[in-house]
């Protein structure tokens, strides 16, 4: 990203895939920072770990934000002490799951 120069580089972190393939998100939100500009939250059930580092996406998790092994919560915490003030995108499936992850959100103090 450095040798790019454009302040116009920005990057999406996607909570799931990115810990599907194998990466942590704390890592990346260390590394990237201020460049983080959009957000995919995804969580995912234990069932997946099996899978980690095997496969590289998928698609809408059935999983509730909180209701998974990934860590949101420390994940919504590390971007909120850096100001993160981006767009993001709920990559959740199922009314029961969509609005589970709305309260989690909301009970973190997300707007």
């Amino acid at each position: 990203m450095d040798r790019c120069n454009s302040d116009a580089l920005a990057v999406n972190l996607d909570t799931g895939n990115l810990w599907l393939g194998g990466g942590e998100p704390l890592e990346m939100i260390e590394k990237f920072g201020d460049k983080i500009e959009h957000v995919h939250w995804k969580d995912l059930p234990e069932e997946f770990v099996a899978q980690r580092g095997k496969i590289y996406g998928c698609g809408m998790s059935l999983t509730a934000l909180g209701q998974g092994v990934i860590g949101i919560e420390e994940i919504y915490r590390k971007l909120e002490s850096l100001g993160f003030d981006g767009y993001t995108t709920l990559e959740i499936a199922g009314e029961e799951a969509v609005k589970g992850s709305y309260a989690f959100l909301k009970n973190l103090g997300a707007e």
